[in-house]
């Protein structure tokens, strides 16, 4: 947390700083090669995955990953667990993040060792279908890897399983093409409705400019466990995936 919907609801926000320089940096832990990006006009902001990259028209750039606390927030106050602040022209940007799990990096050619994004244009059907072929791993785990495809966490995993009827520890090479199409639809109409609803909030995800998302009003598994099933009504469930609390209907889902 956050996952991708959050990270590219924040991505939409902090467009306003296109054109803008940054002018000072403050910073309370060590960022290499600020010097490179003052006084350089922002060309673009991208996501890949969980990752933001800011581009500067020098080509340098800012890669943003906010891990499970991190907040990246249009603000011209001080904030609670501030680390960094990036002051633009017109605007004010404060990385701040309680746990300190979130990074920064400054670099020219940032690796970024993640799958394709899942709200790419060339993540289509034919290309899930292609990488998930013969994948022996519990579909949830494979999920949260981020090595074939990228964005999706503990969250969402849950949410889509749900969606596609399907249980997130079953082996994904156990799946029939039917079942992995449906997964697949799954994947991109869940995460698209979060995205459209800006995200998930339960203690610590804003968007830039503080406030809440609202698809944790529309869940249906996940942190639900001992509660009933929206669509059926009996018991969720919960197990253990990758050390991470999994939550799902035994019901509604095979």
């Amino acid at each position: 947390m956050p996952e991708l919907p959050e990270v590219e609801t924040i991505r939409r926000d902090l467009l306003v700083l296109i054109g803008q320089s940054i002018r000072q940096i403050e910073t309370s832990f060590d960022i290499q090669n600020t010097a490179k990006i003052q006084n350089v006009s922002l060309r673009d902001i991208v996501r890949n995955g969980k990752y933001l990259t800011f581009i500067f028209e020098n080509n340098w750039k800012i890669t943003a990953h906010l891990r499970m606390t991190g907040q990246l927030l249009l603000s011209q106050n001080h904030e609670k667990y501030e680390r960094a602040r990036f002051v633009f022209d017109n605007s004010v940007l404060i990385f701040a993040d309680m746990r300190k799990f979130g990074t920064i990096e400054i670099s020219k050619n940032p690796q970024l060792k993640v799958g394709i994004d899942i709200l790419s244009d060339d993540f289509t059907e034919k290309c899930f279908l292609n990488l998930v072929k013969g994948k022996k791993g519990s579909i949830k785990s494979i999920f949260l890897s981020q090595k074939l495809f990228s964005g999706i966490g503990n969250i969402y995993a849950d949410e889509i399983c749900f969606d596609a009827g399907i249980l997130p520890d079953r082996a994904m090479d156990s799946l029939n093409q039917i079942e992995k199409k449906k997964l697949y639809q799954s994947i991109k109409g869940v995460i698209e409705l979060a995205v459209f609803r800006r995200g998930t909030s339960f203690s610590d995800y804003k968007d830039a400019s503080g406030k809440r998302g609202t698809f944790q009003n529309q869940l249906m598994v996940y942190s639900r466990a001992g509660e009933s099933c929206k669509v059926c009504g009996n018991t969720l469930n919960k197990t253990k995936v990758q050390q991470r609390t999994t939550v799902f209907c035994s019901y509604c889902q095979k």
